[in-house]
């Protein structure tokens, strides 16, 4: 598992306003059985967060769907929660979750 990977996961319940069920997450760091990764949505209307960015589907992130990436949701998560590989982010959507990473937790 690497940076930038898309996964299906099973966030399995979870309390308020935190992202819960089946979905895509990208993999920020894979270390001893954990994963910490940022959950997607597909409610665009997320987008509207200052820590959030859409990401649009193609042929080598195999997102279903036009997607939004919850960063302020980041979240370790134990490998057995993934399921399959979808695909792999392209550079520039790192570079973005990187900076706003760096932003949210003002770090740059």
């Amino acid at each position: 598992m690497m940076k930038g990977e898309v996964w299906w996961a099973d966030l399995g319940t979870t309390v308020g306003h935190e992202q819960s069920g089946r979905r895509p997450i990208v993999i920020l760091r894979y270390t001893e059985g954990l994963v910490i990764s940022i959950p997607l949505t597909t409610n665009i209307r997320r987008v509207k967060s200052e820590f959030n960015m859409i990401l649009y589907p193609d042929t080598v992130n195999n997102l279903p769907t036009i997607s939004v990436s919850m960063v302020s949701q980041i979240r370790s998560l134990d490998q057995r929660r993934l399921g399959n590989k979808i695909g792999v982010l392209s550079s520039d959507d790192i570079q973005g979750l990187d900076f706003m990473m760096k932003n949210m937790l003002a770090l740059a």
